[in-house]
């Protein structure tokens, strides 16, 4: 149900940003991978602005023209908790491709927490570099939180996940 929902979050979100006609294209780019979240100050149960960066690396099916690359973004003084999911937030995803470049993302991005596990869903038009003018989509997934960790000391400082990337023709 939790993957149901955010697929429909992302139908809805994609629409914004791109014809119906583009949607129903094939990837020209689609790559699975890990992420890093880290929470400063760690989330607890009371909302406070908190800056979040995530980290990680993605590797593309064969045959892609690039096959892996590393990304990077920050959000500074975001609204966070452990309970609540984040607001929807703008910002710049820069991803270094093995072939020695670089695309900037300006994206939307919206996080949803169920039961405590988080989806993270960007949305945005490739600005620079590989693939500009395409459409690119990310969605991470994190873990449920630690109730105990919420509760307790710093809170959770950091989180790991999976993500799926794809970039489709506009």
């Amino acid at each position: 149900m939790k993957a149901f929902s955010s697929l429909r979050l992302f139908a809805c979100l994609a629409a914004l940003v791109a014809p119906t006609a583009v949607l129903a294209q094939s990837p020209l780019l689609s790559c699975t991978g890990t992420a890093v979240r880290t929470y400063n100050p760690g989330l607890t149960l009371v909302t406070r602005p908190t800056d979040i960066t995530s980290e990680g690396s993605i590797e593309c099916l064969p045959g892609a023209p690039v096959s892996s690359a590393t990304y990077f973004f920050a959000i500074a003084g975001l609204p966070s908790d452990c309970l609540l999911a984040e607001p929807i937030a703008t910002g710049s995803l820069t991803l270094d491709w093995d072939i020695g470049k670089s695309s900037v993302i300006p994206y939307t991005r919206i996080a949803t927490r169920t039961g405590g596990q988080t989806v993270v869903t960007f949305v945005g038009t490739v600005a620079s570099g590989p693939f500009a003018g395409n459409i690119a989509t990310q969605v991470v997934t994190y873990p449920a939180l630690d109730v105990v960790s919420c509760l307790l000391g710093p809170g959770i400082t950091e989180v790991s996940g999976v993500t799926t990337f794809a970039i489709t023709q506009f």
